[in-house]
């Protein structure tokens, strides 16, 4: 079979329909094929070169997502500064892959080859020298992976090994997973418009599970309006060590001053997050955002004779999209610790700045290391704990017990202001 593992096709029409979904459909001849035998397969776009050129920019821009842990760089920088221990057999490549790593970067195929690297030589951790706590040839090419630890034991090694196993085989499994979810939404979205759909939150977001009203006006107008954010209801367990609450009022400052006819900031309301799919925007009066006794409510108007509008009302009309989300960065919160040992840590959101809300078909991954590492990054200026101390202790169930420790009158707005305050000082 030629090509292994790519859009192989045994129709025309079904390469058409990937065609459509990678955004080089112009008619029905774009596509390509390949024979192998006696076999005919079929590909999209109108030539090979243009399929290769275009899934790997999409590949590139799937990697702008892929948050890079700490003890990841940390591992990479560990490897670059002891080059002069790695051996013979160390390549080019994995020197430049290496310094992306230390600066926070990776691509999609480092990510792939990475995991299977890790699991193929992780029994080079359980090597005489690494028993004897030497910087081995064999270590300090695991630090250039992204793997082991800084104590350079077997027990300590393997551990660090398995962490970024672990991280990076999530990481691929979500990529997977968001693109089949792209695709099925563009599959839906598009008939014959090239147009890519991808959410790109460079932000906290959150969702809620939502019904809409959707409703048809004269002509080709029509609303949509529903919930983006639910006051005082408690989030899902997020990263595995804290839940989240939105409090009365935290939306007030930022309606009152984005989106308004005299300031640069608006507020937009997109589909799935994607800023290629805008439904409508404050500034215009086609969003329209309030906060109420529930949450914070929302509704735009739609063109349906703008193809993704017609989309997006169909969609919510038919019961397919019942998701809410918003984009959003918190300005004031509190946290705080409940002497019940069963309670996780309660993080409350009392000021946000919104930049956006999106019904959405798919949740938002609201648990991503990317959230939670931005979350404790408050909580790191006002309790004076290390940022990268919280995050492990959130990964490994701890962090309760931690903050137990520390004097709960830290964990508070007024405090952070404080905080801040000094640290401008400074």
């Amino acid at each position: 079979m030629p090509y292994p593992d790519q859009d192989l096709f045994g129709t025309q029409e079904e390469a058409l329909n990937k065609a459509k979904v990678l955004g080089c459909y112009i008619d029905d001849t774009s596509f390509h094929q390949h024979e192998d035998g006696d076999e005919v397969f079929y590909m999209p776009c109108k030539t090979h070169q243009e399929y290769e050129d275009l899934t790997e920019m999409r590949s590139e821009q799937r990697s702008e997502h892929i948050n890079v842990p700490d003890y990841v760089q940390a591992n990479a920088q560990r490897g670059l500064d002891n080059l002069d221990r790695a051996g013979d057999g160390l390549v080019e490549r994995t020197i430049s892959e290496a310094r992306s790593l230390a600066r926070g970067s990776i691509t999609e195929d480092k990510l792939r080859r990475l995991s299977a690297w890790i699991k193929r030589h992780r029994q080079d951790l359980q090597s005489d020298q690494v028993k004897d706590g030497e910087i081995s040839a064999g270590v300090v090419a695991h630090w250039l992976w992204g793997s082991g630890s800084a104590e350079i034991s077997v027990g300590s090694m393997l551990d660090g090994a398995d962490r970024t196993i672990d991280w990076a085989d999530r990481e691929i499994s979500k990529l997977d997973n968001g693109e089949r979810t792209l695709e099925k939404i563009q599959e839906k979205i598009f008939s014959s418009e090239p147009k890519q759909v991808r959410p790109t939150p460079s932000h906290d977001v959150r969702y809620i599970v939502n019904q809409f009203e959707a409703r048809t006006m004269d002509g080709s107008k029509a609303v949509i309006s529903g919930y983006a954010s639910i006051f005082d209801r408690s989030s899902q367990v997020l990263g595995g060590g804290f839940v989240e609450q939105i409090k009365r009022g935290a939306f007030t400052k930022t309606l009152q001053e984005r989106g308004t006819q005299t300031s640069r900031d608006d507020i937009k309301a997109l589909f799935n997050h994607s800023t290629d799919l805008v439904l409508g925007s404050k500034r215009a009066g086609t969003l329209r955002l309030s906060e109420d006794s529930k949450g914070l409510h929302y509704e735009v108007d739609l063109d349906l004779d703008i193809t993704h509008h017609r989309s997006a009302f169909k969609m919510i009309e038919r019961g397919d999209v019942t998701n809410s989300s918003f984009g959003f960065d918190v300005i004031e919160e509190r946290w705080s610790v409940s002497e019940n040992s069963d309670d996780p840590v309660l993080r409350e959101v009392l000021e946000t700045r919104l930049y956006e809300v999106s019904p959405t078909p798919f949740p938002a991954y609201e648990d991503s290391t990317v959230t939670t590492e931005r979350s404790f990054k408050g909580l790191a200026e006002m309790s004076g704990l290390d940022l990268r101390t919280l995050i492990e202790a959130n990964e490994n169930g701890s962090l309760k017990e931690l903050l137990q420790n520390e004097d709960e009158q830290v964990f508070n707005a007024d405090a952070r202001k404080r905080r801040l305050e000094i640290l401008k000082k400074k």
